[in-house]
């Protein structure tokens, strides 16, 4: 997690990574879990967890931004940030909206 509240995720084989960048909640922690990827084996892992108390209906909106390797990040991520701003159908980056209710 960066200084700056963004999320990022990297892949060690082949050098992408991945910027999580939510909207207007708290920093994320990191907490230790718990992953499988064939049925019955469990391996360490660490989950990125956002936690809100709110009032329901609630929505947060994260900005996923993928970066290849050797790509420059700041003007990857100051690019997408203004298509985000100019409410411009984004290409390069994905919008999520999470909600729930009661």
């Amino acid at each position: 997690m960066r200084a700056d509240g963004i999320v990022e995720v990297s892949a060690k084989m082949n050098g992408t990574r991945l910027l999580i960048v939510p909207s207007d909640m708290t920093r994320a922690e990191l907490e230790p879990r718990f992953s499988s990827r064939h049925y019955g084996a469990k391996k360490p892992s660490i989950s990125c967890c956002w936690a809100v108390r709110t009032a329901l209906p609630y929505a947060a909106n994260f900005v996923l931004i993928p970066v290849s390797a050797g790509e420059n990040e700041d003007t990857r991520l100051s690019e997408t940030v203004k298509v985000f701003n100019s409410a411009q159908p984004l290409s390069s980056a994905v919008r999520l909206g999470l909600t729930g209710s009661a």
